[in-house]
C-alpha cells in the first residue's frame, strides 16, 4: 500500500512531463508546418507574378513592331517624316525589350534559344524597314514599294509572331503549374490551420489537465508534510514529556540510594574491610554521576519546553541566585566566588542562570586546588570602529 502511494505521485509526474513534450513537440511540428506552407505559398505568388512580367513583355515587344511597321507605312505613304517619329522611338524601345526578356527567362534554356532566334528576326526585319525608308527617301515611293510587294517583311513577322506565341504558350503552361501549386498550398495551409487549431484545443486541455495534476501533487505533498510535522512536533513533546517524567521519578531513588550509602558506610564503617569501602565509594560516586546525568536530561527538557523571553537582565542578580543554588557545592569544595559590579544585558534569564552555573560547576570540578573564581567585566573598543565599547564578562 506504501509502495503504491509512493509510485501515483511518480506516474502523475511522468504523466505531465509526457504532456507538456508532447504540447512543445506538437506546436513546434505545428509552427514548421505553417512557415513551410507559407513559403510555399511565396514562392509559387513570386513565379506567378514572374510569368505575369513576361507574358506581358511579349506583347509590349510586338506592340513595338507594329508601331515600327505602321511609321514605315506612314513614311512611305506620305513621305512625310513625322510619321518616323514613332519608329525611331519604337526602335529604341525594340532593343531594351529584348535585353529584359532575356534577363527574365535566364532559368529557361529553351526560352533563351528562342529569343536568339526572334533576336535574329527582328535584326532582319528592322534591316528591311530601314531598306524601305531609305529608298523613299532617294528614289521614291516605287522603289521602296518595290521591296514591300516581296512580303519579306511580313514573313519575317509572321516568324516572329509564331515564336512568341510558342514563348507566351510555354509562360502559360508554367502559369498554370504555379496557380496550380498555389492553390494546393492554400489549401494545405488551410488544413494545416484547421489541424493546428484542433492540436492546440487539445494540447490546451493537456496542459489544462497536467498543470491540475501538479496542483494536487504539490497540495497531496504538502498536507502530507503538514502531517508529518504535526506527528514531528507530537513525537518530539512527547519525548519531551518522557524525558521529564523519567528523569524526575528517577532522581528520588537515587537520592536515596547515595544517602543511604552514605549512611551505611558512615555508621558500619569499622565492619568493613578496605575492598568493602571501596565497593560504599564506587556506589556513592556512580550515583552521585547518574544524578547529575539525570539533572542535565531534567534541564535539556526544561530548555526545550521553555519559550525564550529576552529582557534586560542584571547579571548581578542572576550571579546571586546562582550561588545561592550551589551553595552545598561550593561550601563542599571551600571554594572562593567572588564579582565585581556586572552590566545589565539583554538575554533569557534562565539560559543566564544555567550558564553561569555550569560555567562555575564545571571551574570548581577540575580545580586541583582551592578553586578561586572571580567573575568581571571590562570594555574594549571594536575592531574598526571609533567611539564604539564594547563589554565583556
Amino acid at each position: 500500500m506504501k509502495m503504491n502511494k509512493i509510485l501515483a505521485p511518480n506516474i502523475k509526474r511522468k504523466i505531465v512531463k509526457a504532456s507538456f513534450a508532447f504540447a512543445i513537440l506538437s506546436l513546434s511540428f505545428l509552427g514548421w508546418s505553417t512557415y513551410r506552407e507559407i513559403r510555399s505559398m511565396q514562392t509559387a505568388e513570386k513565379w506567378e507574378t514572374h510569368t505575369y512580367a513576361v507574358l506581358l513583355e511579349f506583347d509590349k515587344l510586338l506592340s513595338l513592331l507594329k508601331d515600327v511597321e505602321t511609321g514605315q507605312r506612314g513614311f512611305i505613304i506620305t513621305n512625310n517624316e513625322k510619321y518616323l517619329e514613332p519608329y525611331y522611338k519604337a526602335i529604341g524601345q525594340v532593343n531594351e525589350k529584348q535585353t529584359y526578356l532575356k534577363d527574365l527567362n535566364r532559368d529557361y534554356p529553351e526560352q533563351q534559344e528562342r529569343l536568339r532566334q526572334i533576336d535574329q528576326l527582328i535584326a532582319e526585319k528592322l534591316k528591311v524597314i530601314d531598306q524601305t525608308i531609305e529608298l523613299r527617301k532617294k528614289n521614291g515611293f516605287e522603289a521602296a514599294k518595290q521591296i514591300v510587294i516581296t512580303d519579306k517583311g511580313m514573313k519575317l513577322m509572321d516568324d516572329i509572331n509564331v515564336l512568341v506565341k510558342k514563348c507566351q504558350e510555354e509562360q502559360r503552361q508554367l502559369l498554370q503549374s504555379w496557380q496550380k501549386k498555389n492553390a494546393d498550398d492554400i489549401t494545405n495551409l488551410s488544413r494545416t490551420l484547421m489541424l493546428g487549431g484542433i492540436f492546440s484545443m487539445i494540447i490546451l486541455i493537456l496542459v489544462f489537465n497536467s498543470l491540475n495534476i501538479n496542483i494536487k501533487l504539490l497540495h497531496a505533498s504538502e498536507t502530507e508534510l503538514l502531517e508529518s510535522n504535526e506527528a514531528l512536533l507530537r513525537s518530539n513533546k512527547d519525548l519531551e514529556q518522557f524525558a521529564y517524567l523519567t528523569s524526575h521519578d528517577l532522581q528520588e531513588p537515587l537520592v536515596t540510594i547515595s544517602t543511604f550509602t552514605q549512611s551505611l558506610a558512615h555508621k558500619y564503617k569499622d565492619n568493613f574491610d578496605e575492598y568493602g569501602q571501596q565497593l560504599v565509594r564506587f556506589i556513592v560516586e556512580n550515583s552521585l554521576r547518574m544524578y547529575g546525568l539525570i539533572n542535565d536530561l531534567l534541564t535539556y527538557s526544561n530548555l526545550n519546553a521553555h519559550p525564550l523571553k529576552f529582557k534586560k537582565i542584571s547579571i548581578d542578580l542572576v550571579l546571586k541566585k546562582v550561588i545561592h543554588q550551589m551553595a552545598f557545592n561550593i561550601q563542599k569544595k571551600k571554594a572562593e566566588i567572588t564579582f565585581s559590579a556586572l552590566p545589565s544585558i539583554l538575554g533569557d534569564e534562565q539560559l543566564l542562570i544555567q550558564l553561569f552555573q555550569n560555567l562555575i560547576d564545571n571551574a570548581i570540578k577540575y580545580c586541583t586546588d582551592t578553586p578561586k573564581i572571580h567573575i568581571c567585566s571590562f570594555s574594549f573598543l571594536g575592531k574598526g570602529q571609533r567611539n564604539r565599547h564594547r563589554t565583556s564578562i
